[in-house]
């Protein structure tokens, strides 16, 4: 069974719980509490276990993102889409969140905007489409940016996500797994001619 961690981030009141929730199969009701600090749930299905790990989106619980994203396959970052007064606060602080964080330590990036059951207006949308996932591309480029438009509420929605988010892990450990064998294939004959020289 393949197991997956993930992380999930973004604004005060955004959507991150009910998401988690959702991907869990868990959501049986609208109403939330507010995340403070850490919350972690798990999903176990036919062949994936995923590890989700949701954290609080307030400036004080901000400080501790980093403590958490080195041991995770991927981040979820939600943008609330029906929210005006908090997308550009959003999108900077996905940006700074990536910026400082060494090139080494870095996931990949699921961009996930939620509530567009109650958005009104698609503008968000398409400057997210059009403005904010190319620059997180660029500046994550080694590592992936995805985005995915959702009601957490739908299980459609959600199912297509979870599924999404199983795939691009599993090419992702592929394709370290096929660096890894393609340096040690490298290693060790050489090792090897070193010491038939020596003897």
């Amino acid at each position: 069974m393949t197991s997956i961690s993930l992380l999930v981030l973004g604004l005060h009141n955004c959507g991150k719980t009910s998401l988690a929730d959702g991907l869990c199969n868990n959501n049986k009701s609208r109403y939330k509490v507010p995340t403070i600090g850490v919350n972690s749930m798990y999903y176990y299905g036919e062949n994936q276990t995923l590890s989700i790990t949701d954290m609080g989106g307030s400036l004080w619980n901000r400080e501790f993102w980093s403590l958490y994203d080195n041991s995770v396959d991927m981040i979820l970052y939600v943008i609330d889409l029906s929210d005006e007064a908090k997308f550009a606060d959003s999108v900077e602080v996905l940006n700074f969140y990536i910026l400082k964080t060494k090139s080494d330590r870095r996931k990949p990036v699921y961009i996930i905007g939620t509530k567009r059951d109650i958005c009104t207006r698609d503008i968000r949308y398409l400057q997210l489409i059009n403005h904010v996932i190319p620059k997180i591309q660029s500046i994550n480029k080694n590592h992936g940016c995805y985005f995915m438009c959702v009601d957490t509420y739908d299980q459609v929605d959600i199912d297509v996500l979870r599924q999404s988010i199983i795939s691009i892990v599993a090419q992702k450990k592929a394709q370290e797994d096929k660096s890894l064998y393609c340096i040690c294939d490298y290693i060790f004959p050489f090792k090897k001619l070193i010491g038939d020289g020596e003897g």
